[in-house]
């Protein structure tokens, strides 16, 4: 291929400007869609560099990867096959850094990271709402800027029960099974072959934040052999002491051995962080002599151990948590009655604009003053509207 900055591609929509990154059968550039002026983030998979299936897997991929829209989750744009560049898949670019280049980088703070776990948790709700599990989820697959961690990569991502197949490009043998996926994050029923689901992926989710919380990963390998002994006998090194009590317990769920005792899904992660991280706010100094009542440390112990929604009793908070998570039917569904700030963001998020615009002009005044400056630009109206 060309230099980049010379070349166009898929039609001449996109110039590529440099080299991001090269794989075993793809190499990721940086480049810019002509027709808006932006950034992407195109990746190519030669005609020469391909497996005889791949054009099939990347669709497949394109395809699972398109049905999802959060703003954890970085975005699909565009895919071609029959291009003479071969196979194209055009993503959104995200200006940041990957998770493990973060963590190798410095020590991450636990209100920042319980930030970006929360995110990255919600990301995972909403790819498991689809009914998808992403059977790679790890800190090289996460992509963290200022405000956000993304998560990408989605060529071993599959519907709930299927099974790997032939050709997946980090797919290896063991026990006799076919296994796709990371060694360092599987969980330890994947190496005896069984189908990945959301369980799965919530043990690599535990895998990620504990080595986000300790800078290490909780299992040192290296070869395959030894991750499947050590993810199936031995118990992770416990952050106890490291991170509050609340938030250690979490990533230990999380690394359960047996599926069933973690957390079922994303939700249930992201429910989980979203309860405790008032809790992570700010790190207590060492203790001194307590003056506190030893009723009120087991109140708030309680608390803490409390379900979301037993914490979380406001109904239109819920809601709007809901929003967030990238389901707005379920938050139109748990809406209370008047509060037509929060059913407006549900109608708008399920692109039922008349109905936004009907509850707006019946109630201006009332939805406008409760919702803030970047909800009332997302509506796009504004409180001089009213008068």
């Amino acid at each position: 291929m060309s230099q980049a900055g010379e070349v166009t591609v898929l039609g001449g929509r996109y110039r590529l400007l440099q080299r991001l990154g090269q794989g075993g059968h793809a190499e990721v550039f940086l480049a810019e869609q002509l027709s808006l002026q932006r950034k992407v983030a195109l990746k190519i998979i030669s005609r020469s560099r391909a497996q005889p299936d791949a054009a099939a897997r990347f669709k497949r991929e394109a395809l699972i990867h398109s049905s999802i829209d959060h703003p954890s989750v970085v975005r699909i744009l565009d895919f071609e096959t029959d291009g003479p560049e071969g196979t194209v898949v055009v993503l959104e670019y995200v200006d940041g850094r990957r998770l493990d280049e973060v963590i190798a980088s410095r020590s991450v703070p636990v209100p920042e990271a319980g930030r970006l776990l929360l995110q990255l948790a919600e990301g995972l709700a909403a790819i498991h709402a689809k009914g998808i599990v992403h059977r790679d989820f790890k800190a090289e697959n996460v992509m963290v800027t200022e405000s956000q961690a993304r998560i990408l990569d989605f060529g071993l991502a599959r519907f709930f029960e299927t099974t790997p197949v032939e050709g997946d490009g980090r797919a290896f043998v063991t026990a006799g099974e076919l296994v796709a996926g990371t060694p360092a994050y599987l969980a330890p029923e994947q190496f005896s072959g069984a189908p990945a689901t959301p369980r799965t992926d919530v043990y690599a989710f535990g895998v990620t934040a504990h080595f986000l919380l300790a800078g290490k990963l909780p299992f040192p390998g290296p070869e395959i052999g030894h991750y499947a002994g050590q993810h199936q006998q031995q118990a992770p090194p416990s952050l106890r002491g490291r991170v509050p009590e609340v938030l250690a317990a979490f990533v230990e769920r999380c690394l359960e051995k047996e599926p069933a005792k973690r957390p079922a899904d994303g939700l249930s992660l992201a429910a989980q962080l979203y309860a405790m991280q008032s809790q992570l706010v700010a790190q207590p100094k060492k203790p001194r002599r307590s003056v506190i009542p030893a009723a009120l440390v087991v109140a708030s112990l309680l608390i803490a151990a409390a379900p979301f929604f037993a914490v979380e009793r406001d109904a239109s908070s819920r809601a709007r948590w809901w929003i967030r998570l990238g389901m707005p039917q379920r938050a139109l569904d748990d809406v209370p009655p008047g509060d037509v700030a929060t059913e407006a963001l549900a109608l708008h998020a399920l692109g039922r604009h008349r109905e936004v615009r009907e509850r707006i002009e019946a109630n201006c005044f009332r939805v406008l003053t409760n919702l803030d400056a970047a909800e009332r630009r997302r509506l796009g109206v504004s409180l001089q509207q009213c008068f």
